[in-house]
């Protein structure tokens, strides 16, 4: 579907619009409820052609556990959703490296069995924003990291990562905005579990949070 009034962005909703003829400077792509082989396809066709993307959204790709290192993501793209991919089990840092300098912002939503993030993800020193919501089995792996320059970070019901500490933000000293949910051993938190820079901290359903007097007073820029 291509909204009658935005011939900048496009859609595919199954496999049957391959064939599609793209609009002229797309910049917004959002490919849903395909098999991989054509999303894969989709891709390809468009980085052959050049176009300009900058956004882009995978949304209920069937039958993808992890996503080929040979299928290149655009090096104009910014903006990168991944969601209700329900097989996706891992993400390679290959597929991210074409995009490494230019991309901002990197959402991941309710991929059930996605168990980990790719190593090279601290390398992205564009990356601003980080969404990590709904992801029950996803953890941050001590080898991997977080990007430094990260400025927002959202953490939603990702159940197996268990308590804010294993996160090691105090790392990210740009962070300004945290949002958090459903860290169920998370018990307390102590001064210097998180950076100095945080500016709004959002803290949801932490049942076994007893107290912040321990970490409030060192966030001296919180509004």
């Amino acid at each position: 579907m291509i909204p009658s009034d935005d011939y900048e962005r496009m859609g595919w909703e199954n496999d049957n619009q391959v064939s599609k003829r793209p609009p002229p400077n797309l910049s917004h792509l959002q490919i849903s409820s395909c098999y991989f082989q054509t999303s894969a396809k989709v891709l390809t066709y468009f980085f052959n052609l050049n176009a300009p993307i900058t956004s882009l959204e995978f949304s209920v790709c069937y039958v993808v556990e992890s996503f080929p290192p040979d299928v290149e993501l655009p090096s104009t793209l910014q903006s990168l959703k991944i969601t209700s991919c329900h097989a996706l089990t891992t993400i390679s840092g290959e597929f991210l490296s074409s995009c490494s300098n230019s991309l901002r912002e990197l959402t991941i939503e309710n991929c059930d069995n996605l168990v980990c993030l790719p190593r090279s993800l601290s390398t992205l020193q564009s990356l601003r924003i980080l969404s990590l919501l709904e992801c029950p089995k996803l953890v941050i792996l001590k080898d991997c990291g977080l990007p430094t320059a990260l400025t927002h970070l959202t953490i939603k019901n990702c159940d197996e990562m268990k308590a804010v500490s294993n996160l090691r933000l105090t790392k990210l000293t740009s962070l300004t905005h945290l949002e958090l949910e459903e860290f169920q051993e998370t018990s307390r938190h102590e001064a210097g579990c998180l950076p100095e820079s945080i500016e709004e901290l959002i803290i949801w359903d932490l049942p076994r949070l007893e107290s912040l007097s321990g970490v409030l007073p060192t966030l001296k820029n919180l509004r």
